[in-house]
């Protein structure tokens, strides 16, 4: 069925922290989304193809992260999944300040790592609208990182 036809919208979430599968699976759920979770990076590509998710969601914490921009490097290439919109939730995200439009135009928000399931969900309602995310990073990291303060 294609995904504007589902009554909850589907997202792939894919994070090699199982416990933070579920709480995100958990947090999605109750927001009215139809998560599909996957722990296997290896896996994720062919993973968010058969899925074909309105959006995926990659949680690359340290030490995965090199897995989670391969990953996305896929994504992007591969006709089958190169428009579905994507959040990244990486320590990266201060140094990417200067590609964030560019990103963006691929349909890639970056986020700073393990942001709150609100926080989350947040950037979530305000991709799928088409609205990027406001995100600070670097010296602004400091604040409450907020998605829906900037909610029209």
């Amino acid at each position: 069925m294609p995904p504007q036809l589902r009554h909850r919208p589907r997202i792939a979430v894919i994070d090699d922290d199982r416990t933070h599968l579920r709480q995100m699976q958990k947090a999605l759920e109750r927001a009215g989304y139809e998560p599909r979770m996957s722990p296997a990076w290896e896996l994720a590509p062919l993973f968010v193809a058969e899925a074909q998710p309105v959006l995926v969601i990659l949680l690359a914490a340290p030490g995965s992260e090199r897995r989670g921009w391969r990953v996305l490097d896929e994504l992007k290439h591969a006709e089958e999944t190169q428009s579905i919109p994507v959040l990244v939730c990486s320590a990266a995200a201060p140094a990417l300040d200067t590609l964030r439009g560019t990103l963006h135009g691929y349909g890639v928000q970056v986020l700073p790592p393990q942001p709150s399931a609100r926080q989350l969900l947040g950037c979530v309602r305000r991709q799928l609208a088409g609205q990027p995310s406001v995100i600070p990073t670097g010296k602004s990291a400091r604040r409450v990182l907020d998605c829906d303060a900037a909610k029209p």
